[in-house]
C-alpha cells in the first residue's frame, strides 16, 4: 500500500478519534441495553415459571378433602370425607346445611348438631365417616340436596371447599339390588326349601 495513503488514513483516524470513541461507546451502550432487556425478559419468564412450579408443588403436596355418599351394610347412609392429599388435614370442621339436618331422623339430627364446631384430624389417605340416617330416611319426602362446607388446614395454610350432594337421587341408585345380591337371595330361598324337605324326611323316618 502507498505510504502516503496509509499516512492519510492514520491521520484521519487520529483526527476523528473522539468521534469513533463516541460511536463505539454508543454501540456498547445500545448493546448493553438490549442485553439488559433480554435478561430482564428471561428473568421475568423464569420467575413466572418458578411461581407456577411452586403453585403446582403446593397443590400436589397438601391435604385435599373430597366428599362421597356411602351406604354401609345396606343399613346406614352417610358422608365419607376422604383426604386424597399427601399431607394430614388439621383442624377439620364439617358444616352441614341446617335445613338438611332438620329433615333427618331425631337421633341423627341430634348427632349432627353435636358435630357443629367440632374439630377432627384426617390423615393422608384416610377418611372420616359421618352418618345421617337409616333406610327410613328414604321415605322422608323432605330429603333433597345436602349442602355444606369443609374447613381445614395444612402446611400453615387454610382451605375451604363447598359440597352439594343430591341425596335423594343417589339414595335411589344405591338402593337398587345388585346382581350378586339377587343371586344370594335366590340361593337362600332354595336353601330354606331344602331345609324344609330335610326336616320333612326326618319326621317321616320317626
Amino acid at each position: 500500500m502507498d505510504l502516503n495513503i496509509l499516512e492519510r488514513i492514520v491521520n484521519y483516524l487520529d483526527e476523528h478519534s473522539n468521534f469513533f470513541m463516541l460511536l463505539v461507546t454508543a454501540i456498547y451502550v445500545i448493546a448493553t441495553i438490549l442485553i439488559y432487556r433480554a435478561n430482564a425478559k428471561s428473568n421475568k419468564l423464569a420467575d413466572k415459571q418458578l411461581e407456577e412450579a411452586r403453585k403446582q408443588y403446593d397443590e400436589q403436596n397438601r391435604p385435599y378433602i373430597e366428599v362421597e355418599l356411602i351406604y354401609e351394610r345396606r343399613q346406614y347412609w352417610g358422608f365419607r370425607f376422604i383426604n386424597n392429599g399427601r399431607f394430614t388435614a388439621q383442624s377439620v370442621k364439617i358444616n352441614l346445611d341446617k335445613a338438611f339436618i332438620n329433615s333427618l331422623e331425631q337421633t341423627f339430627r341430634k348427632m349432627l348438631k353435636e358435630q357443629i364446631g367440632r374439630e377432627i384430624i384426617i390423615g393422608a389417605g384416610q377418611h372420616y365417616d359421618l352418618y345421617f340416617g337409616t333406610n327410613e330416611f328414604r321415605n322422608n319426602e323432605d330429603i333433597g340436596v345436602a349442602k355444606g362446607s369443609i374447613c381445614y388446614s395444612g402446611k400453615d395454610k387454610n382451605y375451604k371447599s363447598d359440597f352439594c350432594v343430591d341425596v335423594a337421587s343417589y339414595a335411589t341408585i344405591f338402593s337398587v339390588e345388585s346382581y350378586e345380591e339377587l343371586i344370594i337371595k335366590k340361593l337362600d330361598k332354595r336353601l330354606a326349601k331344602l331345609n324344609d324337605i330335610e326336616e320333612a324326611i326326618r319326621e317321616l323316618k320317626n
